[in-house]
């Protein structure tokens, strides 16, 4: 604005993925001032200083004196800490973190983990509340009740944004949200994929294109199968996408072949954090699955006749999925549709009302018991 007086054709350059082609395309297609965005950002900036200043001094002298005292030895010195900070995105995240802890502390509850004998043909462990007397060495059975099935649909679900993808990885790769932060960082700097640090699920005109042109390189029906969603409006950012129609494969194929040379080699975990927002994307361009489940009813008992109290007298677990339009292009689109299961061998029918034995493997809070997935028990207990 200060140089408006000088030169009034000053306009803004916008693009939201760090790529050759979004770059000059917000170039040659510049746009007016928006005055609402300027006084957005405006505010921001009071935020920042205003709240972010104020509350981070008070946190390395105040709150930080009080709890240096409450955890040193005598005679030990403490000064401020100007390492720590509290701005108006750490502050609400903190009492988030803070709160989720004390319902940890308000929820844990002892867990027995039992488990039949024969996995191959139950795999599935069970939730039992823990009782005096019961141990690793007590005789356990488990009767299969009933056994049904049923279909329902399954998403598509939205791109990622910061926090889902987060999950995810934690969830189903078991890589830590730092570790995944700093891969995204670096698959962001490389060019593949868009900003990473954002809660938008837009996806751009280009970004369906993108979603457009990997389906036509499958020899797809496009018209079967492509699904095109915008998936919001507005915002900064978009939703963490790929910013090339390249698989996890066609990917490892590029920079093998030195079609695409990259400033940094990649390790497992990036191809692995890659390959989850690619397929998270594609799928959100795609019909919905359908998904068969088989719902077996159980209960367990101790040798002597006794029933356990179970957390959830039932298994849910996908035996097979499908796609809802397009199905014959399944297979060719394995490497790009998104799951947060694996299908499962039915149960035969005839083990309805047959019993198993059982044992209990460990215990465990069940707090900490971190996901349930179409019945299939994902916590450290089971590595």
């Amino acid at each position: 604005m200060a140089i408006r007086p000088f030169n009034s054709n000053i306009k803004r350059a916008e693009f939201h993925e760090v790529t050759r082609r979004a770059i000059l395309n917000a170039i040659k297609n510049p746009r007016e001032f928006n005055d609402n965005l300027v006084k957005s950002q405006i505010v921001r900036r009071i935020e920042d200083r205003w709240i972010g200043f104020k509350l981070s001094r008070k946190l390395q002298t105040e709150f930080w004196e009080q709890h240096c005292k409450s955890i040193s030895k005598e005679n030990t010195e403490c000064k401020e800490n100007r390492n720590l900070s509290a701005g108006r995105v750490q502050t609400p995240v903190l009492d988030w973190v803070v709160n989720r802890y004390q319902k940890y502390n308000e929820n844990k509850k002892k867990y027995l983990i039992i488990e039949s004998q024969d996995k191959s043909v139950f795999p599935f462990s069970i939730l039992a509340s823990k009782k005096n007397g019961l141990s690793k060495k007590t005789q356990l059975f488990i009767q299969i009740v009933d056994i049904n099935t049923k279909e329902e649909d399954f998403g598509p679900l939205p791109p990622y944004t910061t926090d889902t993808l987060l999950t995810d990885a934690a969830n189903l790769l078991r890589i830590p949200a730092s570790e995944t932060m700093r891969i995204a960082q670096d698959l962001f700097e490389l060019g593949l994929i868009t900003y990473h640090r954002t809660d938008s699920t837009r996806i751009s005109n280009v970004g369906i294109s993108v979603a457009e042109s990997y389906l036509k390189s499958k020899q797809v029906d496009i018209s079967k199968v492509f699904r095109p969603r915008s998936w919001g409006e507005g915002g900064a950012h978009e939703a963490i996408r790929p910013t090339k129609p390249l698989d996890e494969t066609m990917l490892k194929a590029s920079i093998e072949q030195g079609d695409l040379e990259l400033s940094k080699q990649l390790t497992f975990n990036h191809f692995r954090v890659y390959n989850l927002i690619f397929r998270r994307f594609i799928t959100s361009q795609l019909p919905p699955l359908i998904v068969t489940k088989q719902i077996v009813k159980i209960k367990a008992y101790t040798d002597d006749n006794t029933e356990l109290d179970l957390d959830e007298g039932k298994k849910e677990f996908v035996i097979g999925y499908r796609l809802k339009e397009g199905d014959e292009f399944r297979q060719v689109l394995q490497e790009a549709i998104y799951t947060t299961f694996k299908p499962y061998q039915p149960i035969d029918e005839k083990m309805k009302g047959k019993e198993l034995i059982g044992k209990v493997t460990s215990t465990l809070n069940k707090s900490d018991v971190q996901l349930y997935t179409e019945g299939e028990l994902i916590s450290e207990i089971e590595k």
